[in-house]
C-alpha cells in the first residue's frame, strides 16, 4: 500500500497558538501537530505572508514564532495567489478586512497543496467558507482544498496509531 504524504499549509495561528499557555487545549494540540510532522508523516508549509504577520509581532514573541516556522518550505505570493485570493473576495467568501486568510487559501490551493491548517474558524475553518472557496476554486480550474484544524490531523494520526 501506497501512503502519500500530504501537504499542509500553515497559516498564521498555527505557529501563535505553540506559545499559547492562555489556552492549554489548542497548545498542546498544536505542539502535537509539530511533532506528528516531524515524523515525516505531513509535508509542511508556509508563505511570505505568514512570515510577514509574524514579523509583526513585538520582541521576544517575533523571535519564538520564527523559530517554530524554521526549516519549513516558504511557497510565493505571485499574481496567481493573488488573482486567486481577489476571487474569493469577489466573490464574498471571504472579506477584504481578512484579505491575508484569503491570500493564506489562494497559495494553498494555487500550489496544489492538500489542506490549510488554521486554528482561524471564523474566516477559514468553517463549513460555509469551506465551500465558498471550493466553489470559486472550480469555477477557475483549480482542485478542492480542505480547511482543517490541527484537531483534525491529531485525531487523525492518534486513531491511526
Amino acid at each position: 500500500m501506497i501512503i502519500k504524504r500530504f501537504k499542509l499549509y500553515l497559516d498564521t495561528t498555527i505557529p501563535n497558538y505553540v506559545f499559547a499557555e492562555h489556552l492549554p487545549y489548542k497548545m498542546k494540540i498544536t505542539k502535537a501537530l509539530f511533532e506528528i510532522a516531524k515524523q515525516k508523516r505531513y509535508e509542511l508549509f508556509i508563505s511570505g505572508v505568514v512570515l510577514r504577520e509574524l514579523s509583526e509581532a513585538d520582541e521576544p514573541k517575533r523571535t519564538k514564532l520564527l523559530s517554530v516556522i524554521k526549516g519549513i518550505k516558504e511557497l510565493s505570493v505571485t499574481v496567481e495567489t493573488e488573482n486567486l485570493a481577489r476571487e474569493y473576495v469577489k466573490n464574498k467568501v471571504i472579506t477584504e478586512n481578512f484579505i491575508d486568510d484569503a491570500r493564506h487559501v489562494a497559495i494553498a490551493t494555487a500550489n496544489n497543496l492538500d489542506a490549510v491548517v488554521s486554528w482561524n474558524y471564523g474566516h477559514l475553518v468553517n463549513i460555509n467558507k469551506i465551500k465558498g472557496v471550493n466553489i470559486v476554486n472550480e469555477i477557475m480550474g483549480y482542485k478542492h482544498i480542505e480547511i482543517i484544524s490541527p484537531e483534525e490531523v491529531v485525531e487523525i494520526e492518534t486513531a491511526r496509531d
